[in-house]
């Protein structure tokens, strides 16, 4: 083993690395329900994008709402949690991040109208609550290195007159902090959730799918069919399954364009990733 691999293996012992908890094996009538709003939450997002749209507010809410739902009911919050069902606190949280949201979409054009202006207590209190609940979703998918960091910054933004060798700025209070963080254009629910409630989840649906179904092997079988045994074949075989995606994304989509954008669609099919410049047949 690598020394990478010797560092990344003793982080993860550590739970500094790695998924937080571990993750559950959901049975009974939560696994159900878990398989049951995760089709809808996979038909929502799929209709949205080919067929029909909703406010950016909706959209970015209901997508953070429903990748928090998932993220506490799979991962456990540490070693003793519950192994086949929910904790009562993971009930609990998810009841306080259902709130937050229902109020940021509600509320969302008089929020709009005071960004910038005095924030509100129920704005900073509630912001502080999404803001802690997002480290702690990270700290159960991802370890605790995101969570880790996330948190430097935050003391870094509050203690920043304290800091020396040019480090230093003028510091935000806590309030000011909540509010560019829930409500912001940069925050939480800001730019970087619309994009991947937007185009990047729609290919995680699709690669779910193609998996699932062996669509995504065949395309690479066919592939390598085809251009096995030309000289640069693998080359050509990534343009060639990259032009089968595109026609995908082309087939279904309303103006004759893939809705995701980017030239370069990328397939797995056993654990190979095919992707050219801009493989799509324009028909």
């Amino acid at each position: 083993m690598s020394f990478f691999g010797k560092v990344i293996r003793y982080l993860q012992e550590e739970g500094l690395f790695g998924e937080g908890g571990g993750k559950r094996k959901l049975t009974g009538g939560f696994d159900l329900s878990l398989k049951v709003f995760c089709a809808i939450y996979s038909l929502y997002f799929l209709y949205t994008t080919f067929f029909g749209l909703v406010s950016q507010e909706t959209h970015v809410g209901f997508y953070f709402l429903g990748t928090f739902v998932i993220s506490l009911t799979l991962f456990k919050a540490g070693p003793r949690s519950p192994q086949n069902r929910m904790s009562v606190f993971d009930i609990l949280f998810i009841l306080v991040m259902t709130a937050i949201i229902i109020y940021y979409i509600v509320e969302y054009p008089k929020l709009a109208e005071r960004m910038g202006s005095g924030v509100k207590t129920i704005d900073a209190v509630l912001g502080w609550c999404i803001i802690l609940l997002s480290l702690e979703m990270a700290r159960r998918t991802v370890g605790n290195i995101i969570p880790t960091i996330g948190i430097v910054l935050l003391i870094y933004a509050y203690f920043g007159p304290y800091f020396p060798l040019g480090l230093g700025h003028s510091g935000f209070s806590l309030p000011r902090i909540a509010e560019s963080l829930f409500l912001s254009g940069d925050g939480i629910l800001g730019t970087m959730t619309n994009i991947f409630a937007s185009y990047i989840l729609i290919f995680v649906i699709l690669g779910a799918f193609m998996e699932v179904s062996g669509c995504g092997k065949v395309f690479v079988d066919l592939a390598y069919a085809i251009t096995g045994r030309v000289t640069g074949g693998p080359a050509l075989a990534s343009v060639i399954t990259s032009a089968l995606f595109g026609t995908v994304f082309r087939a279904g989509s309303k103006d004759g364009h893939p809705s995701p954008p980017g030239g370069g669609e990328i397939l797995e099919g056993e654990r190979r990733q095919a992707a050219s410049g801009d493989g799509q047949i324009r028909l």
